[in-house]
């Protein structure tokens, strides 16, 4: 596949459907995404014609700006007849990184297509910005929004957990990008960890175990659904290989900040294994999900308030140190 466009992939019927406010990524920054700066740009006219030839239209506008964090500027676009779709460009800082995570993105989807996943339809990408105004990315729209209530239904988790096992159950990709291994970069924080249940995490050490395919930033703030049913998973950019024990746990961790529930930290891992079966050291790997997170967790408060949770930098403190604490007793 050339680094320039993606040809062959024509607009029909299934792109004309209404585009979810949450059909975007959210990716997790430190910063808080502001109007302002490079993420709030619209396209230029030379990004817009090559939007509009990838839909095979005459023009391109923009309909409205869609979240996203600070480094993709993300818009939805209208064609001349109607079709809608979603531009994302690479912005900001670690740009490098960025353009690394969106031809990765670009060779994902391609390789997610007819699989069963709920995954956008690749239209279009620059990579490279030969036609645009910055590594670009169109992709079809996906219905559903994104949504995080302060307290789940037990379908919302179970449509959570599903998305994990249904990513997981994809075979290994023959990849041509580096691949990162998450649980290998926890080294640092698992040796220098003191108090209680930390002396048995590093007994037991990094469990080995078969790797899989991984979407390697999976939270509900990379799902979709139309009430409590998943109709989408964007934000390909980390995929790869890895542990699932890791995704699973960095997922359950992420519920249990956002909602201060120790219950839906634990019935998310329970519908996983309902879906995925007995999950293999399953307390190291709880404890190991709060390590993904930063040293100071207050850094992705932005993310969980851009996705409508109510959050304060003390709760996000608190909460993380009190699951924390649960996940490591279980291994004492």
């Amino acid at each position: 596949m050339g680094e320039g466009n993606v040809e062959g992939h024509g607009v029909d019927a299934a792109l004309r459907t209404q585009c979810g406010w949450g059909a975007t990524a959210h990716r997790r920054s430190s910063s808080p995404m502001t109007e302002d700066g490079p993420n709030g740009e619209p396209p230029d006219a030379a990004t817009l014609a090559w939007a509009a030839r990838r839909l095979a239209s005459e023009t391109a506008t923009v309909v409205q700006r869609l979240g996203g964090g600070l480094d993709a500027a993300t818009h939805l676009l209208r064609a001349g007849d109607g079709a809608e779709a979603v531009l994302r460009r690479a912005v900001g800082p670690d740009g490098d990184r960025r353009v690394e995570q969106f031809r990765r993105e670009r060779d994902i989807l391609t390789l997610l297509q007819h699989t069963g996943l709920p995954v956008a339809r690749l239209l279009g990408a620059d990579v490279d910005a030969v036609q645009t105004d910055g590594p670009a990315l169109l992709t079809s729209c996906l219905p559903g929004r994104l949504t995080y209530p302060p307290e789940p239904t037990d379908a919302f988790v179970s449509g959570v957990a599903t998305a994990a096992g249904m990513v997981h159950s994809q075979p290994v990709p023959d990849v041509v990008w580096p691949w990162h291994d998450g649980a290998a970069n926890l080294s640092r924080r698992v040796q220098s960890g003191n108090g209680p249940g930390w002396a048995r995490l590093r007994e037991i050490g990094i469990p080995s175990g078969p790797l899989t395919f991984v979407h390697g930033d999976l939270w509900p703030g990379n799902l979709l659904f139309q009430s409590d049913r998943l109709t989408g998973i964007v934000d390909w950019g980390d995929a790869g290989v890895g542990h699932a024990g890791l995704e699973v746990g960095y997922l359950a961790a992420d519920l249990r900040v956002a909602t201060g529930s120790q219950h839906v930290h634990e019935a998310a891992i329970d519908a996983y294994e309902k879906v995925r079966g007995p999950l293999p050291n399953r307390a190291w790997w709880e404890v190991a999900g709060y390590l993904r997170f930063p040293r100071d967790p207050a850094d992705w408060l932005a993310a969980w308030t851009e996705a409508g949770l109510p959050l304060s930098a003390a709760d996000v403190r608190t909460r993380h140190a009190a699951g924390l604490a649960h996940a490591l007793s279980r291994l004492s």
